[in-house]
């Protein structure tokens, strides 16, 4: 490429990104590449040559922020002691709705279960028995305002029901009559501001484990396939009707919703790792500065950049009896200003950047070409990366990645693909 062209691209952001375009389509990232150095002479436009350099990245720290538990597509139950990440005890909390098109008034005789759906997903022992009582709440909650690592304001006097889980993905348990008849004082009730007190008198439903235990399971509130099973966890109402062509009373099953749920999940006894760098979906973020050489990287025609971390499964193989939520998903968030509350901007905000893991090569590869097309070109200032493991779903996700103490093609590093 002449000099003159040469400075006609550069010249030309609308013409980089189309050339960039265009070569993302024909050009392969070389990522064995550790330093500068032509490699596919003839692939460019005009005879140009492909170049990729290779930085470590070394600014990584961690991040310990407790993101949202309640109002999600699942919601954990258990307790594990995890050597690898620590002991955790989640209770899932639950508060059913007042009213179904079904059943106009509860009366005596009436009872009442929790229909209890499972992901598929387990977190520990999946041959072992859980053993499980579900209680009265103290304190009210609401399911958008709870976060990890906040303990669970159980009234342990009021026991409703204990049941117990092997590998059933369904259990259904009868709940006690001294809490139906509680229940259905609210349900029951004609008073105009029955709503309002039902949510400031009536705590709800607390499903504790026993520290015995040895894996989490959890709680489906989103369907599987809305076709195929679209069961989902839920209160049931068994009442009794007289069947006019049987001549008999006949039972009658009725569905009631959830109000609310969530969980209180917390970790505790978590090891000190002597290195690799561990996100947690629920409590631990990556932050990654990118310390750019901006002088040397502006004098490159960048067509592609791409972060690359690899998986540490050294202390999980050693604990190979404990069964985790695969991680098969990383994701980073990036914002032009800090924020006030950086949890609640990643909870209510789409991710910027990601990747799903090569199992082949035990990596996560990113895409961060535009990322760097801004900060290196533009006016964009380099603010930092956060990444997450797996997303906020209420399924508990762990991954350890390796860091600079890991052998050099282990370590985490930035590619960057150029053309000349």
């Amino acid at each position: 490429m002449s000099n003159s062209s040469n400075n006609k691209f550069l010249n030309s952001k609308g013409s980089r990104l189309s050339i960039a375009a265009f070569l993302l389509l024909i050009i392969p990232l070389i990522v064995g590449c550790e330093s500068p150095g032509s490699v596919g002479e003839g692939l460019g436009p005009d005879g140009s040559s492909v170049t990729t350099d290779e930085y470590s990245v070394t600014d990584v720290s961690s991040v310990e922020e407790n993101f949202f538990s309640g109002g999600l597509s699942y919601s954990a139950m258990g307790y594990i002691e995890d050597p690898v990440y620590g002991t955790l005890n989640a209770v899932a909390v639950l508060k059913p709705v007042i009213s179904t098109s079904a059943v106009d008034t509860l009366v005596e005789g009436d009872t009442m279960t929790l229909r209890m759906v499972f992901n598929s997903s387990i977190y520990g022992d999946e041959l072992s028995v859980s053993d499980y009582e579900i209680f009265e709440l103290e304190d009210q909650w609401r399911g958008n305002e709870l976060k990890y690592n906040e303990a669970a304001p159980v009234d342990f006097s009021s026991k409703v029901a204990e049941f117990q889980v092997a590998d059933e993905d369904t259990v259904e348990v009868e709940l006690s009559a001294e809490w139906v008849e509680k229940y259905s004082t609210y349900f029951n009730s004609d008073d105009a501001n029955r709503d309002s007190l039902y949510t400031r008198e009536f705590t709800g439903l607390a499903i504790v484990p026993a520290e015995t235990n040895s894996r989490v399971k959890f709680l489906r509130h989103t369907p599987a396939d809305e076709e195929e099973d679209p069961a989902i966890t839920e209160f049931r109402i068994y009442s009794t009707e007289f069947d006019e062509e049987e001549d008999e009373d006949v039972e009658v099953v009725s569905s009631l919703g959830l109000r609310d749920w969530g969980a209180y999940v917390v970790r505790s006894d978590e090891p000190d790792y002597d290195s690799g760098n561990v996100l947690h979906s629920i409590d631990r973020l990556m932050e990654v500065n990118l310390n750019l050489p901006f002088e040397d990287l502006q004098s490159k025609n960048i067509v592609n950049a791409s972060l690359i971390f690899s998986i540490d499964r050294s202390d999980e193989q050693l604990n190979s009896s404990i069964v985790r939520p695969d991680v098969e998903s990383i994701r980073a968030h990036t914002f032009s200003t800090p924020p006030a509350d950086l949890i609640s901007e990643i909870f209510a905000t789409p991710a910027r950047f990601g990747a799903n893991i090569n199992e082949d090569e035990e990596i996560f590869k990113v895409d961060v070409t535009q990322y760097i097309l801004d900060t290196t070109y533009g006016d964009v200032n380099a603010a930092p990366l956060y990444f997450s493991a797996q997303s906020v779903n209420g399924i508990l996700y762990s991954i350890k990645l390796h860091d600079n103490a890991a052998p050099q093609d282990r370590q985490p590093r930035l590619i960057i693909t150029s053309v000349e």
